[in-house]
C-alpha cells in the first residue's frame, strides 16, 4: 500500500500492525501511481494507495485515482457492516481503536517573497548563524543546524528533500526525489509527530482522542512559532 509524504501515517502504522508493505512518495497521483507500477514489476500486488487530498487507487486497472472503483469498493465495505449490525462510523472507531487516533493539522502561511521563504529554510537548516564547514568534503553549504526538538517533544528525524538529507537512511540519503528548487522539510517527533504560501502538514497519533487533539494544537502553535516565526517574517496566515 502507498501514500504520500503528505498523507496521515496511519497506513504506515497498520503495515507494521498487519505486515503488508508500505512505501510513501513525493505529493501527486503521477508518483503514487509509478510507484505502484515499479512495485508491480518487483513482484507486489499494489492494490490501495492514496493521498490527503481525498484520491484513492483501488487495485491495478487503473494507475491513478479513480472514483468509480473506490465508490464500489465502499459499497462492498457497506454490505460487510451491514451484516455486522454497525455503521461506517463504528467500523471507523475500530480502526482509531487498533492502530491509534491520527489527528491533522493542515494549513499555511503566506509569502511573497523567495528571498525570505529561502532565508526561513535556511534558517531551520543552518540555525541563526550559519558556520562554513571546516571540511572541504562536507557536501552541504554550511553545518547543519536543524532543531533538535520541538515543542517540548525530541525531534527523532529529519528528512530534508531540497537539499537531499535524511537521518532515518544509514546513508543520510532520501529515497524519495530530491529538488533544489522547493523547500521541503520533515520532521518526525519521540510522541508520534510530523512535520510554500509556506504549507505545514501536522499529525500526531495516540489512543487517547480528547488528548491527540489537545497536544496536536499546542504543537503547531508552538512548532510553527519557533520555525517560521510568522511575525519576524511577516508571514500572512490562513486557516
Amino acid at each position: 500500500m502507498l501514500t504520500t509524504t503528505v498523507s496521515s501515517k496511519m497506513l504506515s502504522s497498520m503495515a507494521k500492525s498487519e505486515g503488508f508493505y508500505f512505501e510513501e512518495t513525493l505529493t501527486g497521483f503521477k508518483w503514487l501511481g509509478n510507484a505502484a507500477t515499479e512495485l508491480k514489476k518487483k513482484g507486489y500486488d499494489p492494490f490501495f494507495a492514496y493521498e490527503e487530498a481525498i484520491g484513492f487507487m483501488i487495485g491495478d486497472v487503473v494507475m491513478d485515482k479513480d472514483g468509480i472503483s473506490a465508490l464500489a469498493t465502499f459499497g462492498e465495505l457497506l454490505v460487510q457492516l451491514e451484516k455486522r449490525n454497525i455503521s461506517v462510523k463504528d467500523y471507523l472507531e475500530e480502526l482509531y481503536q487498533n492502530y491509534g487516533y491520527f489527528l491533522t493539522d493542515n494549513s499555511y502561511f503566506i509569502c511573497h517573497s523567495q528571498p525570505t521563504m529561502d532565508e526561513i529554510f535556511d534558517k531551520i537548516r543552518y540555525g541563526e548563524n550559519p558556520t562554513k564547514p571546516s571540511d572541504s568534503d562536507y557536501p552541504y553549504s554550511y553545518q547543519l543546524s536543524y532543531p533538535t526538538t520541538l515543542a517540548g517533544y525530541k525531534v527523532t528525524y529529519v528528512r530534508d528533500l531540497t537539499i537531499g538529507y535524511d537521518t532515518s537512511r544509514p546513508d543520510k540519503k532520501p529515497t524519495l526525489p530530491v529538488s533544489e528548487s522547493s523547500h521541503m522539510i520533515t520532521f518526525g517527533l519521540e510522541n508520534g509527530g510530523t512535520e510554500p504560501k509556506i504549507k505545514y502538514y501536522f499529525e500526531l497519533s495516540g489512543t487517547d482522542r480528547e488528548k491527540v487533539k489537545m497536544e496536536l494544537k499546542e504543537i503547531v502553535k508552538r512548532a510553527t512559532n519557533v520555525l517560521l516565526e510568522p511575525e519576524k517574517y511577516g508571514l500572512g496566515y490562513r486557516k
